[in-house]
């Protein structure tokens, strides 16, 4: 099911290697991300360096605010879509976000995914290598999960691709 994928610390790289490009593209200094994001300069090169597992609520934020539509999935990591989509002229503020529905969505989506390929809860958990209670939560949108175990459960799911229609999470 989960095939080999790459260390933990080689996928938190991957994932902040793909930001950083992202930001230098849109010409954005960590300075100038980190003061849209109302962050701190620190933390952005933390994440860029691939130093901290951080939520997938601020990676979906990052991407969304460096113009991507959605993620896809590979042994890398999770790896922004590029394409048409543009910096948005106005950066959406994490405080504005409404980041518990938006865990709410996810959780929704991956439980129907799970419950569609007939994996138990125990089996899922098992192979993306995190807990039953931390899956049950997820799903449940009780818990925000880490880029790690979001990119697990996607290898797990087979999902090679996360989009969104009027905010509502679509794996492909």
């Amino acid at each position: 099911m989960i095939k080999s994928i790459g260390s933990d610390h080689g996928i938190l790289k991957c994932v902040g290697g793909e930001i950083a490009l992202l930001r230098r593209e849109c010409g954005l200094s960590q300075e100038d991300m980190a003061e849209f994001c109302a962050m701190h300069p620190n933390s952005i090169g933390r994440i860029e360096r691939g130093e901290t597992d951080s939520s997938i609520v601020l990676l979906s934020y990052l991407y969304f605010n460096l113009g991507s539509s959605g993620v896809e999935i590979d042994p890398r990591g999770v790896i922004p879509l590029r394409g048409k989509e543009q910096m948005p002229k106005i950066f959406l503020r994490l405080r504005d976000m409404n980041a518990a529905n938006m865990v709410r969505k996810m959780g929704v989506t991956f439980h129907e995914r799970r419950k569609s390929m007939g994996l138990s809860l125990d089996c899922a958990a098992g192979a993306a290598l995190i807990h039953r209670n931390t899956l049950w939560n997820f799903e449940h949108g009780l818990v925000c999960s880490s880029i790690l175990s979001y990119f697990r459960l996607l290898r797990v799911l087979e999902v090679k691709q996360v989009t969104q229609d009027a905010g509502h999470p679509i794996l492909h």
